[in-house]
This record gives C-alpha cells, sequence and structure tokens, in this order.
C-alpha cells in the first residue's frame, strides 16, 4: 500500500491551474479570472493581460480554460465597442456611449453616417430613426399647412366625360 500511494503522490498533472471563476471588474473595466491551484486549497487571481503577457503562467493553464478566456475576452471586447444610448436630449439629441468614449449626437447626422450606424444597437437605432422620421414628417406638414391657400395650383385638374 506505501508504494502505490508513493507511485500516486509522484504524479503530477501538467496543468497546474484550472479556471474557477470569472469576475468582472467594475473599476478596471476588466475580467478577473480566477484559478484553482492543483493540490492545495488555494486560489490564483489573473486578468487577461497578465496571462497573455507571461507565457509561464500560460503554460500552467489548461488549454480549455484558456480557450473559455479567449472566447471571453473576444465577446466582452466585441460588446464594448458598441454604442448604447444612454440618454435622449432634447431637439433629437442622443448622448451615446461605449466603454471607451462618450459623444452627443443628432438624429438626422446619424442617418448619414453609415460607419455609426454600424457601431449602435439595432434597437436604439431604429428608435432614434423613428423618431427623427417623427419629426421630419412634421416639418414637411407644418410647411403643406402654411402653404397659402390662396395661391394656385401647380396642377389643374379636368373632369373627363
Amino acid at each position: 500500500m506505501g508504494l502505490l500511494n508513493k507511485f500516486f503522490n509522484t504524479i503530477k498533472p501538467r496543468y497546474h491551474l484550472a479556471l474557477d471563476k470569472k469576475i468582472f471588474d467594475n473599476k478596471s473595466k476588466m475580467y478577473i479570472y480566477r484559478f484553482k491551484i492543483y493540490g492545495g486549497h488555494s486560489f490564483a487571481k489573473y486578468t487577461y493581460n497578465d496571462i497573455e503577457k507571461d507565457e509561464n503562467i500560460a503554460y500552467e493553464i489548461n488549454p480549455y480554460d484558456l480557450v473559455e478566456i479567449a472566447l471571453n475576452e473576444y465577446k466582452y471586447i466585441k460588446q464594448a465597442k458598441i454604442f448604447r444610448v444612454i440618454e435622449h436630449l432634447r431637439d433629437n439629441q442622443y448622448k451615446i456611449s461605449n466603454l471607451e468614449s462618450e459623444e452627443v449626437i443628432n438624429g438626422e447626422d446619424l442617418l448619414y453616417d453609415p460607419y455609426l450606424i454600424k457601431k449602435i444597437r439595432r434597437t436604439d437605432i431604429r428608435n432614434i430613426c423613428h423618431k427623427t422620421g417623427i419629426l421630419q414628417g412634421r416639418k414637411i406638414s407644418k410647411k403643406i399647412s402654411n402653404h397659402n391657400i390662396n395661391t394656385q395650383p401647380i396642377v389643374k385638374l379636368k373632369v373627363l366625360k
């Protein structure tokens, strides 16, 4: 029995760190990954940048966990680039932001900027375009109603018998 215990005590796994939990830190706007260290009751915490910079840490982590971390970071970066409407301001103005910047845009300017359309959430674009269309329709309606009624019509219609 002692020989068997000695044999199993000498076997060590190739990867000493297994992903336990991922935690989002609001201060640094990054994920912190908590790893369980093999053979003990302690945990190690690393960010994606720490893992990327230090090859020794990357060699100690299970490859399946590395793939999961890389996919999680890809999704996070993709979501971080998308603008969201934070606040509706007056006169068809909107405050939009992502994790990197914050801007104030006009609804009419948004309609003619294809780059910005790709960067904003679809539901926000739909709401902005809908409101901008309503406001432009009201302007056109006001022009038509303010048009002088006594002026001659542009097209004369005849009744055919």
